[in-house]
């Protein structure tokens, strides 16, 4: 089949779990003989006219979205709403995207995420009257408020949040087939009636990285990973917490970037208890996985799917995560050490007392290896054939 994939970010341009599944899923579609082209909103416009990169024909049509995404993260509220709206409503897609679709003529158009660019390329797509499937792999675009509730009738970005979800739900809806990446999404998706089609769920694909076999064992000194955007929807403050309280056998490795960088890096400095390197690249992360002990997944908000706990499990890590969304989904059956995001001093007491408890997490690290087999079969590029074919 000739495919398309729109995904507004594409490697190199990875800022999370969501592009490198994208990629993932990508190279996986190409390996089974299929044809493949990302059409994405890259930084380099030279590369309009196309790159191979692992098979996978990319094409790149804007070279400012990704310096404007940044620039939004690193200036707070007021930024973000300024960003969302100008992806639902901006000019950032060419004209020339619908030349480009009628060229390729593609079987189905997968796309990737139903972000403000995905609000804007559905009906583009469906005009030209191409098949669409829509890979959810987050409701966040889909619901912006992520704020107190106390707080909300002070705060624009709920109010922008309301009319912009109400917008993307639309759109979504005029797809031919949605698909999520947890049973817990797809619940999310339809209990809020945020779709009305069904909504199938294929599991994000297992990471490519080699598993590493290994033991939870009793140390001197225990390795902390923490890896995801430095805000506090991900969990940044009970990060803050750990690293002021812990005792000083814990060393942190904190790899992202965002808001909270420097408060992050002055309590490591304060301390003298680990460090933070920013974003790395995707072999350079699994370095760092290799060398960690103990993963820290700790968002406090519902987050469909951790792709970092694959990659936690597939290297042997034993993980901590916060007792919400798809993370209990993936911890089921004590696969880790689940918490209530609202008592983190239950986490601080369990860590405290690790040693106590190496019978567990080398039984939790036994049963994640079982779970990466297990999902081996459910995997999204198969499971995803199986429904547009």
């Amino acid at each position: 089949m000739k495919l398309i994939v729109l995904s507004a970010f594409y490697f190199p341009d990875e800022i999370g779990g969501a592009e490198i599944s994208t990629r993932i899923l990508c190279e996986n579609l190409v390996s089974k003989g299929h044809e493949v082209t990302v059409i994405t909103m890259g930084t380099t416009p030279d590369k309009s006219q196309g790159e191979m990169i692992s098979g996978v024909k990319v094409l790149r049509l804007n070279s400012t979205y990704r310096s404007r995404y940044d620039a939004q993260n690193e200036k707070g509220n007021i930024s973000k709403v300024i960003w969302h709206i100008n992806c639902d409503t901006g000019n950032y897609v060419p004209d020339s995207f619908d030349l480009i679709v009628q060229k390729i003529q593609p079987d189905w158009a997968i796309v990737s995420q139903t972000s403000g660019f995905g609000a804007l390329i559905i009906p583009r797509l469906k005009n030209l009257g191409t098949k669409v499937v829509v890979f959810n792999r987050d409701y966040y675009y889909l619901n912006l408020d992520v704020s107190n509730s106390s707080k909300r009738m002070f705060d624009l970005r709920y109010y922008v949040g309301l009319l912009l979800s109400l917008r993307r739900r639309l759109q979504l809806n005029k797809s031919n087939l949605a698909v999520a990446n947890s049973v817990y999404l797809r619940d999310k998706l339809q209990d809020a009636c945020l779709i009305k089609q069904k909504v199938h769920v294929l599991y994000t694909d297992n990471p490519t990285w080699k598993v590493m076999k290994r033991r939870f064992a009793s140390k001197e000194k225990y390795e902390l990973l923490f890896c995801s955007k430095l805000e506090t929807t991900k969990g940044t403050e009970i990060l803050l917490r750990l690293i002021k309280t812990l005792p000083s056998n814990f060393r942190f490795t904190i790899l992202g970037n965002g808001m909270d960088y420097e408060e992050i890096d002055h309590a490591l400095r304060v301390r003298n208890n680990g460090r933070i390197l920013g974003w790395v690249s995707s072999e350079e992360c699994e370095s760092y996985f290799e060398k960690a002990d103990i993963f820290l997944q700790l968002s406090v908000w519902g987050e469909p799917f951790s792709r970092t706990i694959l990659e936690a499990f597939t290297k042997g890590v034993f993980v901590c995560a916060t007792s919400v969304g798809g993370n209990v989904e993936s911890l089921d059956g004590d696969r880790g050490f689940l918490f209530d995001h609202m008592k983190e001093e239950i986490l601080i007491r369990f860590l405290s007392e690790i040693k106590d408890h190496i019978s567990f997490c080398n039984e939790a690290i036994r049963r994640s290896y079982e779970y990466l087999e297990t999902r081996r079969g459910s995997s999204g590029v198969g499971g995803l054939l199986k429904l547009i074919s």
